[in-house]
């Protein structure tokens, strides 16, 4: 370590919308398995491709690197030489600038507004490839000037009526297509003002002449063309109404070589997968490929690289030395301080003396509840005590309360969990059930002690943000932005002389957390019962860990059957999926059942609003009651009823509810 103080945040930028191409270009880190995202674009593939994937997801950043402005500036003096290489030239473009809304109501008939759209995106995709290929004319004049009057010659045959405003350069047919865009855009803008029908606009050229006919042009006339694919980059395609879409679609089932199409769009994104051609849907696999960029993320076993690359090429680009080798003394691993279990002993140690052992104190009040005689119940205090050790002491009053679950004496009980608690400090048998009970719920018993003793759960260590992350490389940026600023705001010194405290991380990600929980909100009623409903089953996993006696380790997932899944409540889970609010894990059959249950995982960024594992192993299979209740229209009453009447399985006395689980059964 030992970089000088930066208060340049590096993480203050989280959209790829905001940097500059060079920013794009300096801060781009390439996958590091397989062919990297060349192996999953396929940009001089003529297969067209649609993206999709969640806020923050990457498509964007990962769209624009692709685009020709970044590969003129990777490939600078040497450009003719690697586009014949590379065999792509990718046009990237965002829906969110057409001001799609434009073209629709006014009176207007709805095919109207077709023919003017499809004119419109006609003269828009054509100008930005125009441009790009102006200049490439003017960079390299000798490769290319020798062609323009040829190439002019050619599109005027794409036009369907005589072009009255003559071009013999590539910039003045830019020129002209400006000047057909602008009256598209006074006749549509002011056409409620003039009462002048849209229909009477002049449609100079018919669909896809243009889109598909220059770049053939371009591939016929200009040799180090031959073989190139001109990939038209459509980005945040959610933008488009879904008329629109189908417009789109059209085209990328119609496409003409060397033209093709990669379409990003969000979850939720794609409206229509009909097209004009009788209505018929884009068929995935022989029109078209798809690729959801977060699940890809999260499957592949290279995400935690990548994510430590992302933020090793933040820190560089700010004057920060990082060590790549995770060895290294300045390892981005050695600038954030993690969790340690001798230090939080100690902590406790120093909470006792005002806050004593809640956990002791809830086990007397509950024997006393149940009428154990105080000296009995000051007896099986004693003995399930255990002050050298705290996480052995809560291991031992989890033990007992399963005793009293089971129905087992109480004293004798506490006699046996103390004897093998000593057995178990000098032996480590793993046969003893300490160890048993420690291999499966060692990190919920100590995120136990961190609640009992009033201490935030720790979610602190490089590995860990990582893994909260869930292959979103925008919520790691911003969960390292908000760690920095309260790094700062702490009088600390981040990725310099000393760690990142505990501290700084856990506010950091706190406030990370709260942003992506209000961020990704919808608006109206819809929206209301998706926030009610991820509130909802947060509380209800977070109240089961935290249970006397939790039916699973590590609870931060659920599984619901497939027969209780109806429209309305398929929406909302949809809906959460698709805001990344859960991430699907799994579809399995029930053992001996031809049931199905599909299996999901709160969102790890999401884990800290209720205290949950970002690691995933135990899983909470929900009864129908449950589903309808957290992700229906239940009232509040209701679903506190329903919660209240799994809780007591798991809480002292353990009262045995009228509606049993698969766990109880």
């Amino acid at each position: 370590m030992g970089n000088k103080i930066n208060t340049v945040n590096p993480f203050n930028i989280t959209k790829a919308v905001d940097y500059s191409d060079e920013e794009i270009n300096r801060y781009w880190v390439d996958l590091p398995e397989g062919n990297g995202f060349v192996g999953i674009l396929k940009p001089s593939s003529p297969m067209p491709m649609i993206i999709l994937g969640g806020k923050g997801s990457g498509k964007t950043h990962i769209m624009r690197y692709f685009s020709y402005n970044l590969q003129k500036i990777r490939y600078g003096k040497k450009f003719i030489d690697e586009i014949k290489k590379d065999k792509y030239i990718g046009i990237f473009l965002r829906c969110g600038g057409l001001n799609s809304s434009k073209f629709y109501g006014n009176g207007e008939k709805a095919e109207a507004w077709k023919n003017i759209f499809a004119y419109y995106l006609e003269l828009w995709f054509t100008q930005l490839l125009t441009n790009i290929i102006s200049e490439i004319f003017e960079t390299y004049p000798d490769h290319s000037k020798p062609y323009e009057k040829n190439i002019c010659d050619a599109l005027y045959k794409l036009f369907d009526a005589d072009v009255i405003d003559g071009f013999e350069t590539l910039h003045q047919f830019s020129t002209y297509l400006q000047k057909l865009q602008k009256e598209v855009d006074y006749e549509v803008n002011n056409s409620v003002i003039t009462g002048k029908k849209i229909s009477d606009i002049r449609i100079m050229t018919s669909p896809g002449r243009l889109i598909f006919g220059f770049p053939r042009v371009l591939e016929k006339i200009i040799p180090y063309f031959e073989g190139v694919q001109f990939i038209f980059l459509i980005d945040e395609y959610e933008n488009l109404m879904e008329y629109q879409q189908q417009y789109v679609n059209t085209l990328i089932r119609e496409r003409e070589s060397p033209v093709s199409f990669r379409v990003g769009a969000r979850w939720y994104g794609v409206k229509t997968f009909n097209t004009n051609s009788g209505n018929e849907e884009l068929k995935v696999g022989s029109e078209y490929e798809q690729y959801i960029i977060d699940n890809l993320l999260r499957s592949g076993q290279g995400y935690d690289k990548f994510a430590r690359e992302i933020c090793i090429s933040r820190l560089k680009q700010s004057g920060i030395s990082v060590g790549e080798d995770d060895k290294a003394s300045n390892s981005l691993s050695s600038f954030f301080e993690e969790f340690n279990l001798g230090s939080f002993f100690y902590k406790l140690k120093t909470k006792e003396l005002s806050l004593g052992k809640s956990y002791l104190f809830n086990l007397e009040r509950n024997l006393l509840a149940r009428k154990i005689p105080g000296e009995t119940v000051i007896k099986i205090i004693r003995k399930l005590s255990y002050d050298v050790n705290p996480l052995l002491e809560r291991t031992n009053v989890f033990l007992f309360y399963r005793s009293w679950k089971t129905g087992k004496d109480l004293e004798f009980a506490a006699n046996e969990i103390a004897k093998d608690c000593e057995a178990f400090t000098k032996e480590q048998d793993k046969s003893l059930p300490h160890s048993k009970v420690l291999e499966k719920f060692r990190n919920d018993l100590i995120d136990q002690l961190h609640r009992e003793s009033r201490e935030a759960l720790s979610y602190c260590g490089i590995e860990k943000i990582i893994k909260m992350s869930s292959g979103i490389p925008r919520h790691l940026l911003i969960m390292l932005k908000h760690i920095y600023r309260w790094s700062i705001y702490n009088g600390e010194h981040p990725f310099g002389n000393e760690r990142i405290s505990e501290n700084a991380q856990s506010k950091g990600i706190i406030d990370a957390s709260s942003w992506f929980l209000e961020d990704a909100r919808a608006s109206g009623e819809d929206g209301k019962l998706m926030s009610t409903s991820i509130k909802r089953i947060g509380q209800y996993l977070q109240e089961i860990r935290f249970s006397d006696i939790p039916p699973e380790c590590s609870l931060s997932s659920f599984s619901i059957k497939l027969i209780d899944i109806d429209d309305n409540i398929n929406k909302t889970l949809q809906y959460l999926e698709h805001y990344s609010y859960l991430i699907r894990i799994s579809t399995a059959r029930e053992k001996n059942s031809a049931v199905q249950r599909i299996g999901y995982q709160i969102n790890g960024l999401l884990a800290p609003q209720w205290e949950l594992p970002i690691y995933r192993r135990g899983i909470l299979h929900l009864t129908t009651d449950e589903v309808k209740a957290i992700f229906g229209t239940t009232s509040d009453q209701e679903y506190n009823r329903i919660k209240n009447s799994r809780l007591v399985n798991y809480n002292a006395p353990f009262r045995i509810s009228n509606n049993p689980t698969l766990f109880e059964i």
